[in-house]
């Protein structure tokens, strides 16, 4: 059931929750997945038909991958298990020096990307070679990345991570797409033991690297993982509908290639409405309020945005309001005083944000007066509820904030007598959600 297992797995990556998130969004992953996917396409079209060109393009995509997410490397040891015993001269026939030299060189093509470490060397007076190939290594490896998070996690937090790590996989597939996967694991290595091999070394790789890597949003770099489970969900589909078919009238068939593709299709249409972001415009209105009545022709911006709003930041002054300058004040602070009278003498004023704003006064001192711009409306927390009528439901969450977005306890406080909550009624935690009606 080639083409009907193959619809089954790719329904179930897709309509999966993660990898729809990071699909809809400007991330690497869905590219990522891309790339591995061409990969497994490519090694699978040499092992039809060994040459060396085919070898090589598969070397090539596994370069391509690496060079857009390190996890490619990641399935790099799948992916040799089975060049190993797929060779058909033997294992050493992978080790041939024409073999290891192409890996090399594409891989040194694609890392080109990286090469603008050695800009230095066009300058006078340059670190040295050592001190460069340290950089270029460090970037192009992440080195403190691997220091810091990899196998980062203490061994207190390992039944935390397995709870996390089985609801994560229900959310994506549900008991029955893990039990697809198990089944088709189980058939394929009855069938085509080398298939089997790689894809439980692609999983297990990805998946420890995952489990213990110290990171907030350890959910996406799970995904290749995911993706090694829907591959088998769609060989456990193609095994059931081969059973069937053997055993019963085609009308049996047809009727599990329907019930096959209807359980994907369904948690596809169950997803949805958690992923629909086609009337998301909130990035646009927040930098729409922040730049209200600028004049790009007579005011700069500067901002002290953390980097995801900066990127933001960067491409709505490009492409939304390109009369707009804006710049990042920390970047500036040993010489704001420069940026400070070139454009006063241009005619031009300087607006801040409130973050960037107390870096001046903390660094400045008194040296410019700086005035609340009323033009931008910041409505309060107790103002935004007050508008709620009495008995209308809501549901209010309350996050511990990061330190440079504090909020304030009076401002918290005003909204809780609003909606009729009391100091008791409200606690002082970390996450707090409290549902009930206004009054």
């Amino acid at each position: 059931g080639g083409t009907i297992a193959g619809f089954a797995a790719g329904l179930l990556l897709a309509g999966s929750y993660t990898f729809w998130s990071q699909a809809i969004i400007a991330e690497v992953y869905s590219l990522h997945l891309l790339v591995a996917s061409a990969c497994l396409l490519a090694i699978l079209a040499w092992k039809a038909r060994p040459s060396l060109a085919r070898l090589a393009v598969f070397f090539a995509l596994c370069a391509l991958g690496f060079g857009n997410h390190l996890s490619m490397v990641l399935l790099l040891p799948g992916f040799a298990l089975f060049l190993l015993v797929s060779a058909p001269g033997g294992p050493l026939t992978m080790l041939r020096p024409r073999v290891v030299l192409l890996a090399i060189g594409l891989a040194a093509v694609f890392a080109l990307q990286y090469a603008w470490n050695f800009r230095a060397l066009l300058e006078p007076g340059h670190p040295g070679y050592g001190e460069l190939l340290r950089t270029f290594w460090f970037d192009v490896t992440k080195a403190d990345w691997r220091a810091n998070m990899v196998y980062g996690i203490p061994a207190s937090r390992l039944v935390d991570r397995f709870a996390m790590y089985w609801f994560d996989l229900r959310q994506q597939f549900g008991i029955p797409g893990i039990t697809a996967a198990l089944v088709g694991l189980a058939a394929l290595s009855r069938r085509e033991w080398r298939l089997a091999a790689m894809l439980l070394a692609l999983w297990l790789v990805s998946w420890a690297f995952a489990f213990t890597y110290n990171v907030g949003d350890v959910h996406v770099f799970y995904l290749l993982s995911h993706w090694v489970v829907a591959l088998a969900g769609g060989c456990g589909a193609g095994w059931m509908i081969s059973r069937v078919r053997t055993t019963s009238r085609q009308s049996l068939a047809w009727a599990a290639a329907a019930i096959v593709l209807a359980y994907p299709a369904w948690r596809a249409y169950d997803t949805y409405p958690a992923m629909d972001r086609s009337d998301d415009r909130e990035p646009t209105r927040f930098f729409d309020r922040l730049t209200a009545g600028l004049d790009g022709g007579r005011e700069i911006l500067g901002s002290d945005m953390n980097w995801q709003l900066h990127n933001g930041l960067d491409y709505y002054v490009k492409y939304t309001r390109p009369d707009l300058v804006a710049f990042n004040v920390p970047d500036t602070m040993l010489y704001f005083p420069f940026v400070v009278s070139r454009n006063a003498e241009l005619g031009r004023r300087i607006v801040l944000t409130e973050g960037s704003a107390a870096m001046v006064r903390q660094a400045y001192g008194r040296l410019y007066d700086l005035e609340p711009d009323r033009r931008v409306p910041i409505p309060s927390l107790a103002d935004r509820v007050g508008v709620l009528a009495r008995g209308t439901s809501y549901v209010l969450a309350i996050m511990e904030p990061y330190p440079e977005s504090s909020v304030g306890g009076d401002d918290l406080a005003a909204a809780a007598r609003h909606l009729g909550l009391t100091g008791s009624v409200l606690p002082s935690a970390r996450y707090v959600v409290v549902a009930g009606r206004v009054g």
